[in-house]
């Protein structure tokens, strides 16, 4: 039992003891409004003593990722000369106070122990439940966040450009129940990096496009690939397209990036429809420590690369460094060796994995293995 959470649950009790008006029970909940105020309080006090007692490392690692994010925030909105960095309510609301949006979630599960219909041991494992798996969401998303900002960052973008799917005719699209055909709109320039992005058009299209002055082409990035519905009409005939892979697309993660390159923007607006999909250049997945050293999860990645055939290969981004600290003292030799071993097995199957945490030079050898490709490109034109 947490001790500052018993004294505030406790307290809690007292007051509704007190209050002989409230009224709470497996069937009847009455807070009258003389006593609602104070009563939602001492609930809110609770909930969040709970938080904040529960993993104190966890808010920790939130409160570090969350600085990161925000320095580079205001790093990329100062350099392009952004408005804004536009992204979802709940991810705005985890990023103003984490502490807060985890909160907000225990709120049933505490009502259920007050009504009687679980007991403190029930609390417990529901209350840390609704605990991890809030964190890990959103930990998850604003990691994708910062590792998207650090790429743009890194590769020196000096423009900024959307593909606006307010232009997408819906009616059309959908009168057709869902499988018309699309004609995609073109990149336009933005003072806007977005991460809201509408999932209902049909077709795959860029989340974002930059152009590099590193590397004088574009990139467009295109994270959480689902199954689109509809056909467009036309595609770059510059690029190297094949059959959608439907099942392989049943089995991604939503933390999966594919990642374009080309010297044309109007090679990089258009993605995949029901027929087919435009080949990457780089596939990257952001994994925690535990996924990027199981050897079931890791076969998935081979499945994607073998499918997808990114031209440049996959990079495996573990959320955390891998056996460091503590955990790096107790691993013995054997551990190493397998960790060893399971990287050379993914270098022989065009996989990389970086351990890179929240440092932004560990990225580093993305940028590079696009510089040398790309200058090879370069050699081989002028020949």
């Amino acid at each position: 039992m947490l001790e500052n959470w018993f004294q505030k649950y406790n307290k809690l009790t007292e007051y509704i003891m007190l209050h002989p008006e409230i009224k709470i029970s497996e069937r009847v909940v009455r807070i009258p409004e003389t006593v609602r105020d104070q009563f939602n309080q001492l609930l809110w006090d609770t909930r969040e003593e709970y938080v904040k007692e529960r993993d104190k490392d966890i808010l920790d690692r939130t409160e570090e990722l969350i600085n990161n994010y925000q320095e580079l925030a205001g790093d990329t909105i100062k350099t392009l000369k952004l408005d804004d960095i536009d992204t979802f309510p709940d991810i705005r609301e985890f990023l103003r106070n984490p502490v807060e949006k985890i909160v907000k979630e225990l709120r049933n599960a505490l009502m259920e122990l007050l009504k009687g219909r679980i007991s403190f041991a029930q609390y417990e494992e529901e209350a840390m439940n609704i605990f991890m798996a809030t964190y890990q969401k959103y930990y998850q998303r604003v990691y994708e966040l910062w590792l998207t900002l650090s790429l743009v960052k890194l590769l020196e973008a000096d423009k900024l450009f959307r593909v606006d799917t307010e232009q997408f005719d819906q009616e059309d699209f959908w009168e057709h129940g869902g499988g018309g055909q699309a004609k995609v709109p073109e990149p336009d320039q933005t003072q806007v990096l977005s991460f809201k992005h509408n999932t209902e058009i049909g077709i795959l299209v860029a989340d974002q496009i930059i152009h590099s002055a590193k590397l004088n082409c574009y990139f467009s990035f295109k994270p959480h690939v689902r199954q689109p519905l509809g056909r467009a009409i036309e595609r770059s005939k510059e690029r190297e397209w094949f059959p959608l892979p439907k099942e392989t697309l049943k089995i991604m993660d939503r933390n999966v990036f594919l990642v374009y390159k080309s010297k044309k923007i109007e090679d990089l607006n258009f993605i995949a429809d029901n027929e087919s999909i435009c080949r990457p250049d780089l596939i990257i997945e952001c994994v925690g420590e535990e996924k990027a050293l199981n050897s079931n999860y890791l076969n998935r990645a081979k499945i994607y690369t073998q499918v997808f055939k990114p031209e440049y290969g996959t990079y495996v981004v573990s959320k955390e460094p891998i056996l460091e600290g503590k955990q790096a003292e107790e691993s013995t030799q054997i551990e190493s060796e397998k960790i060893s071993d399971r990287v050379a097995d993914l270098a022989k199957n065009n996989i990389r994995l970086l351990p890179i945490g929240l440092s932004i030079q560990g990225l580093v050898p993305i940028i590079d293995l696009f510089v040398e490709k790309i200058n090879n490109e370069q050699s081989t034109d002028s020949l």
